[in-house]
């Protein structure tokens, strides 16, 4: 590896992966990815590892985690990039025209930043895309970098360790981005549909006026906290959703404060995890 080819040859890649993004659950790969996705309103969002060949992707809001060829994908260009790199339209770029995906229609839209090592290697990358040609406002791509740095911050390269110094533990890797995300001050449900329960990260309960773990952790807690008003069109947009009419599920409802108050509460989700025959599994949201 050379200064001019930050990210990792083939052999280190190998090594590298197992002591880091691999061990954390894919529970919290899931959450950062649909977080990311909700924030800035695209249908996917990925988490990908790239290395000299191949683009291996962690997690994704569509489910689909796959490898590819470096040369398939745009990841290969952000990493190359090395700040956030946003293709509007990737059938009109030149650089990324001749992709599959443009090609075909199945992504017209590319943002992506690098995920870094905390000694600057590059490991991968957190993109987003969408059907539809767009663009990243300022403000968006402060939430992409963000999302990115926070991912950052549950990492430890082993090359930062003490000699002989053991791996960081699952659980270990796991605290960090659990705090992580705890403090992008965002309020985070994840929701398994067949049991009814529902994880409300601190953040989720406070907003509201509650302590952390006040709020039963069911569906039927949230619903019973919904303004009468709101009730039937929140539930009727979540069905439509559940049901696979929607990519994702967006509403605007008040709930009722510990102090006997409303709030008004601006909630996005998507379902990620279905069933064979279709029927939701597990959705998460923010």
């Amino acid at each position: 590896m050379t200064k001019t080819d930050p990210y990792f040859s083939s052999s280190e890649f190998d090594r590298w992966q197992h002591p880091t993004l691999p061990t954390l659950p894919e529970t919290l790969l899931d959450r950062l990815a649909v977080i990311t996705a909700c924030s800035l309103g695209t249908d996917v969002a990925q988490i990908n590892l790239v290395d000299e060949d191949h683009v291996i992707t962690l997690a994704s809001t569509s489910g689909a985690c796959a490898t590819t060829r470096r040369q398939d994908s745009p990841c290969g260009l952000a990493v190359e990039h090395g700040d956030v790199l946003c293709i509007e339209d990737l059938r009109e770029d030149p650089r990324t025209a001749h992709l599959s995906a443009a090609r075909t229609g199945t992504a017209r839209f590319y943002a992506g930043t690098p995920i870094r090592t905390p000694d600057g290697q590059t490991l991968g990358t957190l993109a987003v895309l969408a059907p539809q040609p767009r663009s990243l406002s300022p403000d968006q791509r402060n939430v992409l970098v963000s999302m990115a740095r926070l991912l950052e911050r549950s990492l430890s390269h082993p090359n930062g360790r003490a000699p002989g110094a053991p791996a960081p533990s699952v659980r270990a890797n796991e605290e960090r981005l659990a705090l992580a995300l705890e403090s992008a001050d965002l309020g985070l449900w994840d929701w398994h549909i067949e049991t009814g329960k529902v994880y409300l990260n601190d953040r989720w309960s406070t907003m509201i006026g509650y302590e952390p773990g006040e709020i039963a952790p069911t569906f039927d807690a949230w619903t019973s906290l919904l303004h009468p008003d709101d009730a039937a069109p929140v539930m009727n947009t979540l069905q439509r959703h559940l049901d696979g009419k929607t990519a994702t599920y967006e509403a605007e409802y008040r709930l009722r404060t510990k102090d006997g108050s409303w709030r008004w509460i601006q909630d996005r989700g998507r379902v990620t995890e279905r069933a064979p025959d279709g029927a939701p599994i597990r959705a998460i949201g923010i």
